[in-house]
């Protein structure tokens, strides 16, 4: 795993980071963590299109949602639409 330093970070910031973290019981080195893997996850299923649309509200439920079909994938060994798709070919006699 990498490792950051951010330099300069101002006062208001470092605050309210240290708000967030309290709020999630997280220090704010996990905190930041958080932030940065959701908005790199949110980049990730999006457009820049649809970031814009988004509203902060729908942008948390969107990574709630995420965080848990990342959860279920992991403890299976194949995603759900991999199953399904198996299943129908089974159904159609396709390979």
């Amino acid at each position: 795993m990498g490792a950051i330093t951010i330099r300069n970070l101002n006062d208001e910031t470092q605050q309210g980071l240290r708000e967030l973290a309290a709020e999630n019981g997280r220090s704010m080195e996990a905190e930041v963590r958080a932030i940065l893997d959701a908005e790199v996850a949110r980049r990730q299923w999006l457009s820049e299109e649809e970031r814009g649309m988004l509203s902060p509200v729908q942008q948390t439920a969107l990574t709630r949602l995420r965080k848990a079909f990342r959860a279920t994938k992991e403890r299976t060994d194949h995603s759900h639409v991999d199953a399904f798709l198996r299943e129908r070919r089974q159904m159609w006699g396709d390979t």
